[in-house]
């Protein structure tokens, strides 16, 4: 189980760095390009594939008005960084129509559906790294290099590699999250049952 400074100390010793930090709000340059980048880069990394160990179910809070061409507006919970599928009560390969859309009244993001009673799956925010599996772990590490190449290095040749490197471990890490679940049963269509 990595921490987020071991994660940064990783992805310093991938762009060669001799430094380590040992915490990511000390006084050093490493520290602070680690700090301004960490977050952001396991966000991203999330928010871009549908792992396994950051899937969350939510019924949904109606609130405020939706616009005139939806029949209901839905809170967006505040951890989501990706909604991956909107969840249908009967087995059906019929999606449920929605959008993700911004609410001034609010000012926040919510999920507009014609659908009563709205479920969804999705990409949470990680607050525990210790959920992390080593191949995230890996290429959360090589996606932090890219980030703190130029700042602590400006070597551009140095850029190309680390994110070669990162191809490569995301890929593992896709594969090996891929390998966590088993395909759900196939469901059969509405409009074939009808037959």
């Amino acid at each position: 189980m990595a921490s987020a400074v071991q994660i940064c100390n990783l992805a310093l010793a991938m762009i060669g760095s001799r430094s380590t930090i040992s915490s990511l709000s000390e006084e050093s340059v490493e520290a602070q390009q680690c700090g301004l980048f960490y977050a952001l880069s396991l966000d991203a990394i999330l928010e871009g594939f549908d792992w396994p160990f950051a899937r969350r179910k939510a019924t949904l809070a109606q609130v405020g008005t939706p616009p005139t061409d939806w029949v209901y507006q839905y809170a967006y919970p505040n951890d989501c960084l990706a909604v991956r599928e909107v969840i249908r009560l009967a087995r059906e390969l019929d999606p449920i129509p929605y959008t993700i859309h911004f609410d001034s009244e609010q000012n926040t993001r919510v999920i507009l559906s014609d659908e009563a009673d709205l479920v969804i799956r999705y990409t949470a925010k990680v607050p525990n790294e210790a959920v992390l599996s080593p191949l995230f772990v890996k290429a959360l590490a090589a996606h932090l290099a890219i980030e703190l190449t130029i700042p602590l290095t400006r070597d551009m040749k140095l850029l190309s590699t680390i994110n070669e490197r990162y191809v490569m471990a995301i890929r593992d890490a896709w594969a090996g999250a891929a390998s966590e679940s088993d395909p759900d049963e196939e469901r059969t269509a509405s409009w074939i049952e009808g037959r």
